[in-house]
């Protein structure tokens, strides 16, 4: 129960790591895992909260996306907390005037209310049909895949109403995690092996 995010994918490409997270839309995806994101890291540096978010902010802090700093810069000001039924969450944050809107869930879902999608060279129309079956090729190699999207708001709405603000998103880039075995998992079986139990 110790996730880890093995790839990232955005714009047709596949990375293992947002270590050169200067540009669109790796950096909005760097944005996005850090701040739409209940983990917390305690006050002894480790890291708290669900393994799936704890594996994101992980990733994220790595490359230099101190989930700290990016709550003074882009203070958290609202929540659509994540529920079953919508199987995704959306954070709302303070950006200038206006407000940015991040959402993280299951791909099916998310990309059904994305409008167009973020590249390199700024926004650019989506092949969503392509995008879920990128989706589905990480999710047949074994690994939990998360989408993440953004929405820019001018203000802060005064109702959260998830049906109506979770549409006309514009979509980020895929996360693919992996639960990888522990290190004492290779001795555990070398000794059922050594008794006898295969």
């Amino acid at each position: 129960n110790q996730m880890q995010v093995d790839c990232m994918q955005a714009v047709g490409e596949t990375r293992r790591g947002l270590q050169d997270a200067v540009g669109s839309p790796w950096r909005e995806l760097g944005l996005a895992m850090a701040l739409c994101n209940d983990a917390v890291t305690g006050a002894d540096g480790k890291l708290a909260g669900d393994p799936t978010e704890t594996a994101l902010l992980e990733a994220a802090e790595t490359a230099g996306f101190s989930q700290t700093d990016l709550h003074t810069s882009l203070p958290r000001q609202a929540e659509l907390p994540f529920d079953s039924e919508r199987a995704r969450m959306s954070t709302l944050h303070r950006e200038g005037e206006g407000v940015l809107m991040w959402v993280k869930g299951a791909p099916e879902g998310v990309l059904s209310l994305c409008v167009d999608q973020l590249s390199a060279d700024g926004i650019v129309a989506i092949d969503a049909a392509a995008l879920q079956g990128e989706a589905e090729q990480l999710a047949a190699q074994g690994l939990r895949v998360l989408a993440f999207a953004l929405k820019r708001l001018p203000a802060l709405p005064e109702a959260l109403d998830a049906a109506a603000l979770e549409t006309g998103l514009t979509f980020i880039g895929l996360a693919g995690l992996i639960d990888p075995p522990r290190s004492e998992a290779a001795e555990a079986v070398a000794a059922c092996k050594a008794a006898g139990i295969v």
